[in-house]
């Protein structure tokens, strides 16, 4: 659906500001709501104009925060949020790192002052293995040529790293079983050849 269209479909003009298609879709929505006789076709067609005028006014707008007059239905709460800071920014652009280094942070934090009754080692060790886990599917995720950032980056980091974390933990065990048996066949081995002495 192009813009045009979705005008189209709210009633406004190509002036209208984004409260006013705001205003425009909500009456329409309660008209045409199944529940008050209408049909869902109606409103998901009425939804999916607005949603195409928001996202439009959205990329006409990159970066800036959303207009004052929007305000959630709950509380009239504005939704106008502050820009994030620099380490805000790039703790989104670069989350399975950030997650690693909070990790590593909040151990050494647990070292440092003896914090180990509480659940900071828990928290920093679950938070360093995620990390690892999104480091080594961050590669991946970067070759597809995403455009996701924060959550959604680090889940798809997560889901493409962990499966690598696993085989490498695996192959890590294997190893140290391996090792432990070859050990104690020596140990074993070195007794016999003292007692038989």
């Amino acid at each position: 659906m192009d813009a045009s269209e979705a005008r189209e479909i709210l009633g406004v003009s190509d002036a209208a500001t984004r409260e006013e298609v705001r205003r425009a879709y909500l009456r329409l929505s309660h008209k045409v709501h199944a529940d008050v006789g209408g049909s869902d076709a109606l409103f998901r067609q009425v939804k999916m104009a607005y949603d195409t005028l928001e996202r439009g006014a959205q990329r006409a707008r990159p970066g800036a925060p959303r207009d004052a007059s929007t305000s959630d239905t709950a509380g009239g709460r504005s939704t106008t949020s502050p820009a994030p800071s620099p380490l805000g920014r790039w703790a989104r652009a670069n989350p399975s790192l950030a997650l690693l280094l909070a990790g590593v942070f909040s151990l050494v934090v647990v070292v440092r002052s003896d914090a180990i009754a509480t659940p900071l080692p828990m928290l920093g060790t679950v938070a360093l293995v995620l990390g690892v886990a999104g480091l080594l599917g961050a590669t991946q995720v970067r070759a597809r040529g995403g455009t996701e950032t924060g959550g959604a980056l680090l889940k798809s980091q997560l889901r493409a790293g962990t499966p690598r974390l696993l085989r490498m933990l695996g192959r890590a065990m294997l190893v140290g079983l391996v090792a432990s048996l070859t050990l104690g066949v020596l140990i074993d081995h070195s007794r016999r050849a003292r007692v038989r002495r």
